[in-house]
């Protein structure tokens, strides 16, 4: 096009088609190379060497950090700056089985007041019933009444991994509490604890069902339970107690902000995350004792975008004596919206300045310890492109059994590089460049055409 342009101008024409020219160099003039001191922010990263490949759990700081909800701008620097290959890993738990059984319950009865904590237990069978009686010695409190102790359960011989139990009683008139504990054993002789003192209610408060009925035993495996009533004066006779067995998953770990928040208005309440935190859990801090709140919990990405109703729940904190009863965790559907919202349900309600916690499984983020350490982890540039690799890329084998062992490396304190200026989203030098190459290249074929119009009028022979 230069050329044919050069001709048809003549040398009036050199000297645009030459400017053009460099209009059309700009795209591949608009380039530059990384450095870690580009980049707002970096965490060290420990780890020990020789591991080949390392996988460290991103805090709250790059979330906080990022430019980039997506984490587009994270990348990882050896010692003399040069960046190592990685790949974020799914968040998603492993996959797993639930299934939920009732379990068979048999009473367990002493004489007296014996202790159920170190007595043996032997079966009795009584009208057709399978019992369990506490094996007291010299049989002085054999003419006293059977006294209802707790309660025996088997899990049978598979031993499934346990995550819950949902305990049912027989509802009363009045509001009711239940303090029990549960034992594991896979003998009858060798007990351990695995839930002490744990306090459930069926409650009904300012019009709203309160249940509390469920206790984690975060994936217990045991052949027999042994649940008992502390501190009890007339035990609840149980309905039936369900467990929910899950098979191949493990425990998940969360991790937690707190943000005290601020009135938005009458009944209501706005936080701010600092960042685009994937949370799937939240909880409200209720200040004192004997609080319930009923609420409705809203959230959206960015200020200025409209809020989205997300969950209404109920939170509360109840003490009796000394006993305190809370709702568990409201589970949410992840997302990575920064500012939340608690709105009273009631109209006219007033709100308490309650502080939210936001709960998130944590991305993982898996690097090839290419280089020479110490490694850097570096985050909040607007300007870079996604350099993340497909986790298959830098796990060989990755989800089977041939996958490599990989070592678990942990972050320093935050670092501040170019600070969080960069952060924002430069002007993008390259795309402006081809546009304005574009635009260059029609206004030359349009110059082209205009020429040669002109020098076809002037040439002999033309009218």
């Amino acid at each position: 096009l230069l050329a044919g342009a050069a001709q048809a101008g003549g040398a009036d024409g050199v000297k645009f088609p030459a400017l053009l020219c460099w209009c059309l160099l700009l795209p591949g003039l608009a380039t530059g190379a990384e450095a870690p001191e580009s980049f707002a922010y970096a965490l060290p990263l420990e780890v020990a060497p020789g591991s080949g490949l390392a996988r460290v759990a991103l805090p709250a700081a790059v979330y906080e950090g990022a430019a980039h909800e997506e984490l587009f701008d994270l990348r990882v620097f050896d010692a003399a700056g040069q960046p190592a290959p990685f790949a974020l890993q799914p968040t998603a738990p492993p996959a797993a089985t639930t299934r939920a059984v009732v379990l068979p319950l048999f009473p367990i009865y002493s004489r007296g007041d014996a202790q159920v904590q170190g007595a043996r237990m032997r079966l009795h069978t009584r009208g057709g019933e399978l019992t369990v009686e506490l094996d007291q010695e010299g049989g002085k409190d054999g003419a006293q009444a059977r006294k209802l102790r707790g309660y025996l359960a088997d899990l049978g011989e598979a031993r499934p991994a346990l995550s819950a139990l949902r305990f049912d009683w027989p509802a009363l008139p009045d509001t009711q509490w239940v303090t029990l504990s549960v034992e594991r054993s896979d003998d009858l002789d060798h007990w351990h604890a695995v839930a002490q003192d744990i306090t459930l209610a069926r409650m009904h408060a300012q019009g709203q069902d309160l249940v509390r009925d469920v206790v984690d035993m975060d994936q217990t495996r045991a052949r027999y339970l042994r649940i008992t009533f502390p501190g009890a004066g007339t035990l609840p006779a149980l309905s039936s107690v369900q467990a929910h067995l899950r098979d191949g998953a493990a425990p998940v770990a969360r991790q937690w902000k707190e943000v005290a928040g601020q009135s938005s208005g009458a009944g209501e309440r706005e936080y701010d995350l600092g960042g685009a935190l994937p949370v799937d859990r939240l909880q409200l801090v209720l200040a004192g004792d004997n609080a319930v709140l009923p609420v409705e919990i809203l959230s959206r990405r960015q200020q200025g975008d409209p809020w989205r109703s997300v969950a209404q729940a109920t939170f509360y904190r109840l003490v009796q004596g000394t006993r305190t009863v809370a709702n568990a965790d409201v589970a949410v559907h992840s997302s990575r919206h920064r500012y939340w919202k608690v709105r009273a349900v009631q109209p006219g309600a007033a709100l308490p300045a309650v502080a939210l916690r936001a709960g998130w499984i944590a991305q993982h983020l898996v690097f090839v310890m290419q280089g020479k350490g110490p490694y850097r982890l570096v985050y909040g540039h607007g300007g870079v492109p996604q350099a993340a690799l497909p986790i298959g890329t830098v796990i060989p084998g990755y989800g089977t059994e041939r996958a490599p062992v990989i070592a678990e490396a942990r972050t320093g304190t935050q670092q501040v590089l170019a600070g969080p200026g960069v952060k924002t989203p430069p002007l993008d030098i390259k795309r402006a460049a081809l546009w304005a190459a574009l635009v260059a290249g029609v206004a030359l074929l349009a110059w082209m055409a205009w020429s040669l119009g002109r020098q076809l009028k002037s040439a002999p022979g033309q009218e």
